[in-house]
């Protein structure tokens, strides 16, 4: 046979005119004998008291400082990111295609209208080194930076 425990009485339980109540007031805690014994199955209630919402921890509630970050990926910096002189020292690059899968075989970008996958070489010493969700780390003389993926 089956039992459920009856919960305790609540402290603050009191009719709320007290003049007006037909049965007699009782006590903030029942006598020893009549409380169930409690046991790991019987929820606690915490009804009196609710929680406050808890605040996100500091820094979850802001944008990651680049897409790389949020990978957990080294740092590298975006196109964008770079010198002036930096830019102006790098070939025109125009990506028009990201392909990205977890198969890294089956990853590709085309840029200036030329396909290259991962470890490929565009030009002149310039290489797409990885390709990422976010776009495609392209290194040209020992440079390596981050452009992003088409539309994103």
């Amino acid at each position: 046979r089956l039992t459920v425990p009856t919960p305790p009485p609540q402290p603050f339980a009191a009719a709320s005119n007290p003049e007006k109540s037909d049965r007699p007031a009782t006590p903030a805690t029942a006598p020893a004998e009549h409380q169930p014994a409690a046991t790991a199955a019987e929820p606690t209630s915490n009804a009196a008291t609710p929680l406050p919402p808890t605040a996100p921890a500091a820094g979850t509630a802001s944008a990651p400082a680049s897409p790389i970050d949020a990978t957990g990926a080294a740092a590298i910096p975006l196109i964008y990111d770079l010198t002036l002189g930096q830019r102006q020292g790098l070939p025109a690059l125009r990506m028009s295609m990201h392909v990205y899968h977890r198969d890294s075989a089956r990853r590709f970008v085309i840029i200036d209208g030329q396909r290259v996958n991962e470890d490929g070489v565009l030009g002149n010493q310039l290489w797409v080194r990885e390709i990422r969700p976010e776009g495609a780390v392209l290194e040209y003389r020992s440079l390596r930076f981050l452009l992003p993926r088409v539309g994103g």
